[in-house]
């Protein structure tokens, strides 16, 4: 495997439809995310593993512009437990380069969306902005409720997922397909690829969640590596650290005085503008913090409102939390993502994990335990085993990773593609969780989707790609930005080089 970090910068037998039996439609427009120009839908009954038990995917596609090549781009979301079709039209922009010759797939994975969902709805009518403590307890006896409710939950997995997708390639005609995912699509494409080698053309994963990395485990560990990641780039920023000076001193008092004595404030939601009153724990404000890491933008205003945190006004910080959770969570499945936690992460092995040397405390796990869900939850059909292993595959791998990703960082991506003899591992400076949408990265991933190789694949534009400019105070970043004696090195050292965050186990 080739590694390049940009601080500067099988056989398949026949297991689904006939492709003229598929018959696309217009979309359902009450779903969002499908009122686009060129969006085809389709509902498709697969088979499921070990099961005589049959469901219904929810499929769109987005025709190829001409000349569609034979392996479409296949779009795999995260979570777990997000629809794709639903994110369909906000992740299409990443691929239009793609599209000029290929077709786009999406495709609800079983217990999203409008492929059999889990979605627990009793955990949608929670009020979030109630006592951490009380809104846990009711979102595990709402999770523990629809656990003994909900058929099927056992056919929900990633091997099925990755079975499932094959079934989507052979009902459509396609001979091979490139896959793209993110998050915990990563795991999906993966083992696609280990599943199905022979038509698997190229893989490009974003942000890495292998099994092993056992969510929420080794959750606290990655959050607290981003957040001082974080608090370095502001150091070396000269305005920024004039403005916050010791940033982790100052954090690490804001948990300890958290910690020590809890206060109640009264936070306006930024959307709703509903007023609610809370008890603020250092759970709650280090859970707030990793969401809002999440987001390249949102970041740039994280050492501002830790610091106003740290002076008693929480409004700020809250409002980047929710700006970020609201986000995903129309599209996320509460209850698929609680069956392949249970399912799978809960079943993984210990791995040494070593710390980078720089991480802050970040104690939100308490927030984030499904254990007493998961001893509700059925065993998935299949031993989930297999996927905590690196594969070993020869296909063409592009592995991505951010600077700041809080919750794949590129420890994962190192993990994961030890094996991978023909794959590159780009970690790209001023990234978070999710990179493939930044500067010239479309174009990239279209250009390597095309050669399906990295010969001639010129990545100097990533070079431009950096972290962004921290506000200083609340009418935005300084105007100008002196260049501190390290990053006057930076520049001037070359755009590929080795990466300095950790090695593979």
């Amino acid at each position: 495997m080739k590694k390049i970090n940009l601080w500067l910068l099988a056989g398949c037998t026949s297991l689904g439809a006939n492709a003229a039996e598929v018959r696309f439609n217009a979309c359902d427009h009450s779903l969002n995310g499908t009122d686009f120009y060129g969006a085809e839908c389709a509902a498709l009954a697969v088979n499921t593993q070990q099961s005589e038990h049959i469901t219904t995917l929810n499929v769109l596609r987005v025709r190829a512009l001409s000349g569609a090549a034979a392996d479409p781009l296949i779009v795999i979301t995260g979570g777990p437990g997000t629809a794709a079709v639903s994110l369909a039209r906000q992740y299409l922009g990443f691929f239009t380069e793609v599209q000029k010759t290929r077709d786009i797939v999406f495709i609800d994975q079983r217990g999203t969306g409008k492929s059999e969902p889990f979605n627990c709805p009793q955990t949608s009518a929670l009020d979030s902005t109630q006592a951490a403590e009380q809104l846990i307890a009711q979102t595990q006896a709402a999770l523990k409720y629809c656990a003994h409710t909900q058929a099927n939950l056992n056919t929900i997995s990633t091997s099925q997922a990755a079975w499932d997708i094959e079934q989507v390639r052979q009902a459509l005609g396609y001979a091979q397909l490139n896959l793209w995912g993110s998050s915990y699509g990563t795991r999906v494409a993966q083992e696609y690829q280990r599943l199905f080698p022979a038509t698997s053309r190229t893989v490009i994963i974003d942000g890495v969640a292998p099994a092993i990395i056992a969510l929420p485990h080794y959750a606290e560990q990655d959050a607290g590596h981003a957040l001082g990641a974080l608090f370095s780039a502001c150091a070396a920023q000269p305005a920024c650290h004039t403005a916050f000076g010791d940033l982790p001193q100052r954090w690490q008092q804001l948990m300890l005085d958290l910690q020590k004595n809890p206060p109640t404030q009264a936070l306006q939601h930024p959307r709703t503008q509903v007023i609610n009153t809370m008890e603020i724990s250092a759970a709650l404000v280090a859970n707030w913090v990793r969401f809002a890491l999440y987001n390249r933008e949102l970041s740039a205003l994280l050492p501002l409102a830790i610091t106003q945190a740290s002076q008693g006004d929480f409004q700020p910080l809250a409002n980047l939390a929710q700006t970020a959770s609201d986000s995903v969570q129309d599209s996320m499945s509460q209850g698929m993502h609680a069956a392949i936690l249970c399912g799978e992460d809960s079943h993984a092995p210990s791995l040494l994990h070593p710390k980078s040397g720089h991480e802050v405390v970040m104690p939100f796990a308490s927030l984030n335990d499904l254990r007493p869900v998961c001893n509700e939850m059925p065993a998935p059909l299949l031993p989930p085993e297999p996927l905590f292993e690196p594969i070993k595959s020869a296909v063409p791998s592009l592995v991505l990773s951010g600077q700041f990703d809080p919750v794949t960082p590129a420890f994962w991506g190192d993990w994961a593609s030890q094996q991978l003899s023909n794959s590159q591992h780009w970690v790209v400076e001023g990234g978070h969780h999710g990179v493939s949408g930044l500067g010239c990265m479309p174009k990239l991933l279209a250009d390597f989707i095309a050669r399906a190789s990295f010969n001639g694949l010129n990545t100097d534009c990533l070079k431009t790609l950096k972290a962004t400019a921290f506000f200083v105070d609340n009418a935005g970043p300084a105007l100008s930005q002196p260049i501190a004696e390290n990053q006057l090195e930076a520049q001037n050292s070359p755009g590929l080089i080795s990466s300095p965050t950790q090695d593979a186990p």
